[in-house]
């Protein structure tokens, strides 16, 4: 059995043991037809099913509190069905066909939808065109999403399921879209490797031929270092508070090397796909999961140890935005 007969059976059993169809030889036919036409065209792509060691989930919320005691967490296998993911993130494209879709039938619900543009503005830098322009321009058409809240996620996926079921022609009778989880992210940018560090193997940010592999800052973990700081609690105690900080320009030999990554984001298709196909897992934007607060991933303006797979970044609020923050999407089919 080749891999991508694989694929499509690990996700004949899982659709049709929710679904209530029986397992026979007409009902796979079926489903491996209707996947193929879906599939052939798709910004989609099939991740198999399989497992992930919680030790990549725990690793990243524990991690101080096991330094602390000294304990040793209890490593086991989680099991990931498998699921639908878009190649790359959302893109500018893609939202305004949402804010068009609002601005004629709910112009209230279109003013909640629109992106925080204004993310763009920083102290230290001139980024007024971005303000401008990014999310509209078509320069950025294939650009990532950013500015946009974890709620506005949600109603762009709601938005997504609604508009797939109006579709008279449509392929699966009926699916939703949504964020993917936490277990689902970082299990889909392993890519199939086993407790990867980022999306592709290795622990490098360059391959051979010395091209960074992700859009970020210039430098790889093995230029990034732990450094303790000391912080009053509202007792007066100090206690201490761990940051990274990163050596400047490290390993890098020419000062020509300083202009191969994008100076902001960069196109959702871009770079080198991981094993599963999927784009831009590592950079770009740091990626929302269905769990509030959380990104993985990093962005274009982190350093590489935030792109590593299993490590967290931490945003507050539902509704908060950033320049650096986006999403990309999983379709799960609920009925053939």
């Amino acid at each position: 059995m080749n891999l991508k007969t694989l694929l499509l059976v690990n996700l004949y059993y899982l659709t049709f043991s929710l679904a209530g169809f029986s397992t026979n030889t007409d009902s796979l036919k079926l489903v491996n037809k209707l996947n193929k036409k879906f599939l052939k065209k798709s910004a989609y792509l099939l991740i198999p099913s399989g497992s992930i060691s919680t030790y990549q989930l725990i690793y990243s919320t524990d991690y101080a509190r096991i330094l602390t005691t000294k304990e040793v967490p209890r490593i086991k296998e989680k099991e990931i069905s498998s699921f639908m993911m878009k190649k790359g993130e959302v893109t500018n494209s893609d939202y305004l066909k949402l804010l068009y879709y609002y601005k004629t039938k709910d112009l209230e619900k279109y003013k909640t939808l629109l992106p925080d543009t204004l993310v763009w503005r920083t102290p230290l830098a001139y980024n007024e065109p971005y303000v401008e322009y990014y999310m509209r321009h078509p320069a950025y058409q294939e650009y990532p999403i950013v500015g946009v809240s974890h709620h506005q996620a949600e109603l762009y996926c709601e938005w997504l399921t609604e508009v797939y079921h109006q579709n008279p022609d449509r392929i699966y009778q009926k699916v939703i879209y949504r964020l993917p989880t936490e277990a689902e992210w970082i299990y889909a940018a392993n890519g199939g490797l086993s407790n990867a560090n980022y999306p592709w193997a290795g622990p490098y940010m360059r391959n051979a031929a010395g091209k960074i592999k992700a859009n970020c800052l210039n430098f790889g973990t093995e230029g990034v270092y732990r450094d303790t700081l000391y912080k009053k609690d509202r007792n007066g105690n100090f206690k201490e508070v761990y940051i990274y900080r990163a050596q400047p320009h490290h390993g890098i030999d020419h000062e020509t090397d300083l202009n191969d990554y994008s100076d902001i984001t960069a196109p959702t298709i871009s770079y080198w796909p991981n094993n599963y196909g999927l784009y831009n897992m590592a950079g770009n934007v740091c990626e929302m999961v269905a769990e509030k607060g959380i990104t993985h991933g990093g962005s274009w303006n982190d350093p590489g140890h935030y792109l590593q797979n299993h490590i967290r970044q931490f945003y507050e609020g539902e509704h908060s935005s950033s320049h650096k923050r986006g999403f990309r999407v999983v379709m799960q089919i609920l009925e053939y």
